[in-house]
């Protein structure tokens, strides 16, 4: 089955057809072809967009990204920003001393429990399910 196309004929203008013939008969030299309509899955793309960002609201606790205070013109994660009390603070970890490796010691582990924070099980799981990291050896060298 053919399909309808867009063109564009240089002496009449736009028409659609299944072949580059102009409606009017001029030559294909004067006949190009456009795309005028949006692609069909433009739609699938802004459902996963969409999805996202619902997403994001949830983790802020909000119901929507949009809902914001008219008169200030700020978004609900503006305001939000304002009203933090996160303050982020250096803290001491322990580095491995030089040579460590050669000497055959351990590296230190950081362990989040020290300064009181607790993964959630969730962010546990993930990190084990994340994939490791293969080497993809692309060429060698050899003098």
């Amino acid at each position: 089955m053919p399909i309808l196309k867009e063109y564009r004929c240089l002496a009449h203008g736009p028409f659609e057809a299944f072949d580059a013939k102009c409606p009017s008969g001029c030559g294909s030299g004067l006949v190009k072809r456009e795309i005028r309509t949006a692609p069909a899955h433009r739609r699938q793309n802004m459902k996963f967009i969409d999805r996202q960002m619902d997403l994001l609201a949830k983790d802020h606790g909000l119901t929507d990204l949009r809902s914001g205070d008219a008169q200030s013109g700020e978004s609900a994660l503006q305001r939000m920003q304002k009203k933090s009390e996160f303050k982020p603070e250096w803290i001491p970890i322990e580095h491995a001393a030089p040579g460590f490796s050669a000497r055959g010691e351990k590296a230190p582990e950081f362990k989040p429990e020290s300064i009181g924070f607790t993964p959630s099980p969730e962010a546990g799981a993930t990190l084990k399910s994340l994939p490791k990291p293969t080497p993809n050896i692309v060429g060698v060298y050899r003098e």
